[in-house]
This record gives C-alpha cells, sequence and structure tokens, in this order.
C-alpha cells in the first residue's frame, strides 16, 4: 500500500533485530534503508515523521557504535538527542544521553560517562520508564567495577537485574545478569555464579541471543 511512515518503523524493527544477533551488515543495511526513506518522504513535520527520522539514527548510531566509529556514532545519537528534545520526549532523550554516556565511557571520559548516565537515569524515572532504568543501573555498575568499587557495582547491577525482571525485555535484563556471574567467578562464589549463569542461559536460549549465549557458555 506504499505506507512510507510504516516501512521506516518496520525496516527499523528488522535492523534492531540483526543487530541483536550480531549480524551487523544486515543491520547497517535496514537502517541506511530506513533513512533513505526519512530523507525522501515529503512530510518532515509530523510527529510521527520525526519521531521515524530519531529512531532511525539512533539505530544507525548503536550500529556505528559497534564497529567502533565513535565519532560519526556520536554525531548520530546527538542529532537524534536534538530530535527527542524537540518532540518533548523523555525517554528518547534518556536513550541517547546514555548512548553519549557510552561512548565517552569507551573513549576513557569516565567522569563524562557518569554525567551522560545520571542525566539519562533523570530522564527515564521522569517517564517511569523501567527498562531504561534498569540500563542506566548497569552502566553506573559497569564504571564502579571498572573503578575497582565492587560492593558499589554489585549493587548497582543487583538493582538492575531486579528492575529488568519487571520487564518483558530478556536482552536487556541478561546483561546485569551476567555481570553479576562474572563478579561471581572472580570471587569464587561458585553457587552463586552458577545461578545467574543458568537463569541468563534459560533466557538465551530463548530470544536465541548468540551474542549473551557465547559470554555465559564462556563463564
Amino acid at each position: 500500500i506504499n505506507d512510507t511512515i510504516q516501512m521506516v518503523i518496520a525496516l527499523n524493527n528488522q535492523g534492531t533485530n540483526f543487530r541483536r544477533l550480531s549480524a551487523m551488515k544486515e543491520a547497517s543495511d535496514y537502517h541506511f534503508r530506513a533513512l533513505a526513506l526519512c530523507d525522501a518522504y515529503s512530510d518532515t513535520t509530523t510527529y510521527i515523521a520525526k519521531k521515524n527520522l530519531v529512531r532511525t539514527l539512533n539505530g544507525l548510531g548503536n550500529i556505528l557504535m559497534s564497529l567502533g566509529n565513535n565519532e560519526a556514532a556520536e554525531n548520530a545519537f546527538r542529532r537524534a538527542l536534538d530530535g527527542e528534545q524537540k518532540l518533548g520526549s523523555a525517554t528518547g532523550q534518556a536513550i541517547n544521553l546514555a548512548n553519549i554516556g557510552s561512548i565517552k565511557n569507551h573513549v576513557g571520559e569516565r567522569d563524562s560517562a557518569r554525567i551522560y548516565y545520571n542525566r539519562s537515569m533523570e530522564k527515564n524515572r521522569e517517564d517511569k520508564n523501567t527498562v531504561g532504568i534498569s540500563l542506566c543501573y548497569t552502566y553506573l555498575g559497569n564504571l564502579d567495577r571498572d573503578a575497582g568499587r565492587m560492593s558499589e557495582a554489585l549493587e548497582n547491577y543487583r538493582h538492575a537485574y531486579t528492575e529488568g525482571r519487571k520487564t518483558d525485555d530478556v536482552w536487556h535484563w541478561l546483561t546485569p545478569c551476567i555481570s553479576l556471574a562474572e563478579i561471581y567467578v572472580d570471587y569464587n562464589a561458585v553457587d552463586s555464579a552458577f545461578y545467574y549463569i543458568n537463569v541468563g542461559l534459560d533466557a538465551a536460549r530463548q530470544i536465541h541471543s548468540s551474542e549473551h549465549l557465547r559470554d555465559l557458555y564462556g563463564l
């Protein structure tokens, strides 16, 4: 039916699916096709058209970040953040603030990363976005773990895991699940480690996530 709006949504959904399956070339292809449709579409003023564009930019940013092209990824995330601010979407802003924080973390700017993660947490709480709150706890836990603050890291990971289990977003709550398992393995707390490993394996098999299965089998 030549419904461009729905085509963009479908292309971005497929791009996200392939990224989560670690198929980056296919994911990139879908997001670029979505961006091409956004650019070609005559309607650039309605809410859904603007939302489609920022979602596409966010998807591309995630691909670029996964491929290590941090400068281009940050540019995409900042464009998406600007769009979400204009749309008044707290959750949309939270997603892009967290992604910029991840880039800052990757390049060693830890203090900046913490600032962006905390800003993201504020926006997620504003929208009562449980998935986003869980993710921010995970990111803060990663910063604490990298700094050697293990008790703070465990506390943040537990918060992330608890919040994540309230949602049906298995992909995201598997991350703090694995992080908890990793710390317990490091401390030779075998029973606790196996608990989270087994919970994680069951969930990762259900969603066919090669990435999470890889990490859990490694543990």
